[in-house]
């Protein structure tokens, strides 16, 4: 029986103290990460009507309307090496993850004219709300310190007409890094 309890603290033991363990005692090291890299990618939302949040994906030569579309910034992201004081690596909590670099600038263009008032190769961020918001993305990336990480985009305003367009992305960031990356072809419906 001796042996059976102790078998039991040592191969149990470690986890029962562990998950006893909280956030505030554990303290886990915060992942920090870099950008390595952007890619697009265009999504349909409602593509389910039991699930509104579900999406779907956009193929070459698809027609969406434009309520329905979403602009996809993809970041890829370099972690850094973290530091581990030793012990399991079982946290009662998700250690912090941080975005180091910062954006400086973003524009989203289009190869086709969105209205009178946004010809060709306009900067799309005035008629594009961020993380399905209201606030356009102009007003959201004008503030101080954007951390540079993943962003969905979707429409505010329609198109004035229907056309088929390829949207292009340029992410500046603070430290002098560009990025840029088009999507393919999709013809977009106004509402």
């Amino acid at each position: 029986m001796k042996r059976l309890v102790t078998l039991l603290l040592v191969f149990i033991g470690p986890v029962l103290v562990n998950g006893l363990v909280g956030c505030d005692d554990c303290h886990p090291a915060p992942s920090r990460f870099t950008i390595g890299g952007y890619k697009l990618s265009l999504q349909k939302a409602g593509v389910n009507p039991s699930y509104p949040t579900e999406v779907g994906s956009v193929s070459p030569g698809d027609t969406v309307v434009s309520r329905q579309l979403q602009i996809r910034l993809l970041s890829q992201e370099i972690y850094s090496a973290s530091r581990s004081g030793g012990g399991t690596s079982a946290f009662a909590c998700e250690p912090a993850i941080i975005p180091l670099d910062v954006i400086k600038s973003l524009a989203i263009t289009s190869n086709q004219a969105f209205g009178a008032d946004l010809p060709v190769g306009a900067n799309l961020t005035s008629v594009l709300s961020v993380e399905y918001g209201s606030r356009s993305a102009t007003d959201y990336f004008s503030q101080p310190n954007i951390p540079a990480q993943s962003y969905v985009f979707t429409f505010i305003k329609s198109p004035e007409r229907i056309a088929r367009h390829r949207f292009t992305v340029q992410v500046e960031l603070q430290n002098g890094k560009t990025f840029t990356d088009t999507t393919i072809a999709v013809t977009i419906k106004p509402y």
